[in-house]
């Protein structure tokens, strides 16, 4: 019964339900983005203390962090949000957390350059109807947290050569649509699907001329890198 509900509140009303916005026509937005909590400076700073101690934990370790901050999408495609306003008190989180992890000694990676050159160039660095980037941004971030580690001094210890290949476009809706509870519809009754390309990646040891396995991504091979992602599914 919910799940018709929540369809025909889409029929009829064009509601999305109480986890997705729609801003301009076929663009969604998760609705997190809009909420403050009524507790938010005690949740910052338990946050910051998280951090803090997350970090120093591994640093402990001989691990060095490095944080990437992730933007929220309004942020990057901010012209597609048509009616839906941010409240003013949210406007400057991201920076604040920014400066909040510079002050403890954390360092981190802004990820909005790179993400507003994408949607520059490509007019979109998101899909529409996902919470995540689109591949080009991905690259582009990618790119920024790897300038970072550089400028740190930081080098792998195995020479590994990473190459892909674009394929074919064909149409897609994202994780947003699931999120609405109107996936079940038939497609001509949906937002209109991004168009995702299909990518095929090869990596390679330059040294030793082995693959790079996802045992060894994981560190379960010998041949585990020196450098992990943690915590995201950007």
């Amino acid at each position: 019964f919910g799940q018709r509900l929540r369809e025909s509140g889409w029929l009829v009303l064009g509601d999305l339900g109480p986890r997705v916005r729609q801003g301009c026509p076929g663009w969604l937005f998760l609705a997190d983005e809009w909420q403050f909590n009524p507790n938010a400076e005690e949740a910052w700073r338990e946050r910051i203390a998280l951090a803090q101690r997350v970090v120093a934990a591994w640093e402990r370790r001989g691990v060095r962090v490095v944080m990437a901050v992730v933007p929220d999408k309004t942020r990057i495609e901010d012209a597609q949000r048509c009616g839906l306003v941010r409240p003013d008190r949210l406007a400057l989180r991201y920076d604040r957390w920014l400066d909040a992890m510079r002050a403890a000694g954390v360092s981190v990676v802004d990820l909005r350059p790179a993400l507003l050159g994408v949607q520059r160039e490509l007019s979109a660095a998101f899909d529409r109807t996902d919470t995540h980037w689109r591949w080009q941004g991905a690259r582009a971030s990618a790119a920024a947290v790897a300038e970072t580690l550089k400028a740190q001094g930081f080098r792998p210890s195995h020479g590994w050569r990473m190459s892909y290949a674009v394929g074919a476009a064909a149409p897609r809706w994202g994780d947003l649509v699931r999120l609405a509870g109107i996936d079940a519809l038939p497609p001509r009754w949906l937002p209109p699907p991004d168009t995702v390309e299909s990518l095929r990646f090869d990596v390679t040891a330059e040294s030793q001329g082995g693959v790079l396995t996802e045992d060894a991504l994981f560190g379960d091979a010998p041949a585990a890198p020196t450098i992990g992602l943690v915590g995201t599914s950007f």
